[in-house]
């Protein structure tokens, strides 16, 4: 059984992986490149300017969407390796809970 903490870990890095491949450029903009093979149109400054028609770039733009397809991989990762998981997910839920406590400032 999962306590609590393990939950909150979880759930922050699933959305910060998540709003990662949803909105963020990344290094080398590898987010914004994988975007845009899938026909999603940025402008200079990385802001998504267009969307094509069709499922994929739809779901790559929402993030309410996305987290539900990434999550069940991720909640059967978690289940068969717990330990393993956490401690891979405790980067991103940290980045989450820096970008939470910073308040969302982008500069």
């Amino acid at each position: 059984m999962m306590d609590w903490f393990h939950f909150v870990v979880f759930g922050l890095a699933l959305w910060r992986i998540v709003s990662l491949f949803a909105a963020a450029r990344g290094p080398f903009k590898i987010f914004e490149r994988i975007r845009e093979a899938f026909g999603i149109q940025h402008d200079d400054s990385g802001d998504i300017v267009a969307v094509p028609d069709g499922n994929m770039g739809y779901l790559l733009t929402c993030i309410w969407c996305l987290s539900m397809v990434l999550a069940l991989p991720y909640v059967i990762l978690i289940y068969f390796f717990q330990d393993v998981m956490f401690w891979l997910s405790l980067w991103p839920a940290l980045s989450a809970l820096a970008i939470i406590v910073g308040g969302f400032d982008r500069r």
